[in-house]
């Protein structure tokens, strides 16, 4: 029995830290397969560099669309409540399969950690009884 492929629901990437990569034509079942530099698999962007950038500026636009919401919910008194919101929905969204990408650039991980540390103080600036070594535990 065949593997049966769609050509449709096909690309081509290829890796490699070249910075001229060669780009070669496919074909399946006679129709062209397109090459792509960066795919979206399990939740996970790829690209040719395996650097994670557009995965990382990703993450860190949808990260800060959650943490955006710390900001309005200024009549919230409850650290507790916004630590678990923080938690429950903010923070599984940067952590996502980050032993894949964290490795691959140093510089992408400290951008997602600052913004998120940024984030996370704005808790501690509210007044919310909180110190800045409970704000580095919660992180």
């Amino acid at each position: 029995m065949l593997l049966k492929v769609n050509p449709c629901k096909t690309a081509v990437m290829r890796f490699s830290l070249k910075t001229h990569n060669t780009k070669c034509t496919y074909t399946l079942a006679s129709s062209n397969i397109p090459s792509v530099d960066h795919y979206k698999d399990l939740g996970i962007i790829f690209d040719e560099k395996l650097n994670f950038t557009p995965h990382i500026e990703f993450i860190t636009s949808k990260a800060l669309k959650l943490l955006g919401l710390l900001y309005r919910f200024t009549d919230i008194k409850d650290f507790r409540g916004l630590r678990s919101y923080f938690l429950t929905c903010a923070l599984p969204t940067i952590e996502y399969c980050s032993s894949i990408w964290s490795m691959a650039c140093e510089t992408n991980f400290s951008k997602v950690c600052s913004k998120s540390k940024h984030s996370l103080s704005a808790l501690y600036n509210t007044g919310y009884a909180t110190s800045k070594t409970n704000l580095k535990k919660t992180f």
